[in-house]
């Protein structure tokens, strides 16, 4: 090199070194008015917030995003319809809130929300300027704040896990089983248990480990909407776009039934895919939308649909009930419905929309026995707002499950299989009967 390279090197090094960058975009959000993280109570209003300074990007186009990772899933907020909509269990699923130009704004309150389940939360909003709705492989520019809800006043839970299935092959057992999201069965202390005819009982299984079912059989689900005159129109409202968000959490070979209920009840949707479009104008169009509430008797023929459509094969079953109110129009009764539950191993799930003036509206000890005795669960919520989050949680579990697999000390003969969960905060009983062939 010679002395004049090396000069001009040397200015080139100094001229890189000394520009000025580019100023990228700085995206903020805030939770009532905090930056990085807040803790609250689930019954305290949370207010969102966001700014922007796109410094020399302005006028750029870009994609903008506003999404949450919440113990439901992730939820991203749609500029049009100025609300949070369900994404899934995937961060990959959310989509733009806005596509346009960026524009630098002070502080803008997007929304405020209260009575938010407990568990962790962590709200982002980003940018990135290359506006084709997907955020892989382009350079984001992102703000995030944590937010912790310390417990939960307004949803009771009873129930926790549930058998969904059992495979058995010469006295090797494979349990397929679900849990509350709450319940981390990895870290839980598990036992199965055994009972025979005779009353005897033996454990055949300490310290169980549960592996996530990668190839678990097709679902099927028998939705039970309670349409009756009780339930106002936002109320309704909330309920169906709960329950057409759920369905993302369902997953290719998943078949739906839609049952609604007032004083008559109608299959509005036989079981098919969750795609289908019957399905979703089942739950957006019902047959009926007031009225008196047979919800007993609609739910016996969700069994009976959910138990005849899988006989025969290793499909999954579950009925979800949605109801707000006590049943006054069945022939049935709630023991009638327990009873065909059982017979039929088919759980079932409720989410009952309770009245905070007056929660004896509910029947309460009818429907979380139900829920208890058939190895579903039972969701007490006191406002329509959880109707995302606790179907997608129900969802969730029911179409992840996962395995437990144990050898039997006794190969032929009627048992109860029993399982006891205990996950350091509770300890969770389902039994299920069960005979080898």
């Amino acid at each position: 090199m010679t002395k004049f390279s090396a000069v001009l090197l040397t200015i080139s090094l100094f001229v890189l070194s000394h520009q000025t960058a580019i100023a990228k975009p700085k995206p903020k959000v805030k939770a009532n008015s905090a930056e990085l993280s807040i803790s609250t109570n689930s019954d305290n209003s949370i207010a969102f917030s966001i700014s922007l300074d796109a410094e020399e990007f302005e006028d750029v186009n870009a994609d903008w995003w506003l999404y949450v990772n919440t113990p439901a899933g992730w939820f991203y907020y749609d500029d049009v319809n100025r609300g949070w909509m369900f994404a899934g269990p995937d961060k990959d699923s959310i989509l733009p809130t806005f596509q346009g130009q960026l524009t630098s704004f002070d502080s803008f309150e997007i929304d405020t929300v209260s009575g938010l389940p407990a568990g962790r939360y962590e709200l982002f909003f980003a940018v990135d300027t290359t506006m084709d709705g997907d955020q892989a492989g382009d350079e984001v520019f992102q703000d995030s704040i944590f937010i912790n809800v310390k417990e939960e006043k307004k949803i009771n839970v009873t129930g926790g896990v549930t058998i969904l299935d059992i495979e058995e092959n010469n006295g090797q057992y494979d349990l397929v089983i679900s849990a509350l999201d709450s319940i981390n069965l990895k870290k839980a202390d598990i036992t199965v248990i055994e009972r025979y005819e005779d009353g005897d009982e033996q454990t055949v299984l300490r310290k169980a480990k549960v592996k996530k079912v990668n190839n678990n059989p097709p679902l099927r689900l028998s939705l039970v909407l309670d349409r009756s005159g009780s339930l106002n129109n936002n109320e309704e409202k909330l309920m169906e776009n709960g329950v057409l968000q759920m369905l993302g959490y369902l997953k290719n070979g998943d078949q739906v039934e839609v049952i609604n209920a007032a004083s008559n009840y109608y299959v509005d949707a036989s079981f098919r895919s969750y795609k289908a479009t019957p399905v979703a104008n089942a739950i957006k169009y019902p047959s009926v939308t007031s009225g008196w509430t047979r919800i007993n008797d609609a739910i016996i023929r969700g069994i009976r649909d959910a138990d005849a459509h899988s006989k025969n094969s290793r499909d999954q079953k579950a009925v979800l009930v949605i109801t707000d109110g006590e049943d006054n129009r069945s022939n049935s009764t709630i023991d009638s419905v327990i009873g065909v539950s059982q017979q039929t191993n088919t759980p079932v799930f409720v989410v009952g929309l309770a009245d905070e003036s007056d929660p004896t509206d509910l029947n309460l000890e009818g429907l979380s026995n139900l829920a208890r005795q058939t190895g579903g669960r039972f969701v007490e919520v006191f406002t329509a707002d959880f109707f995302n989050s606790i179907l997608g949680g129900l969802a969730s579990s029911l179409t992840a499950p996962y395995e437990i697999a144990y050898r039997s000390k006794e190969r032929y003969g009627k048992r109860t299989i029993i399982l006891k969960v205990d996950d350091g905060v509770g300890t969770y009983l389902y039994e299920k009967e069960f005979t080898p062939i």
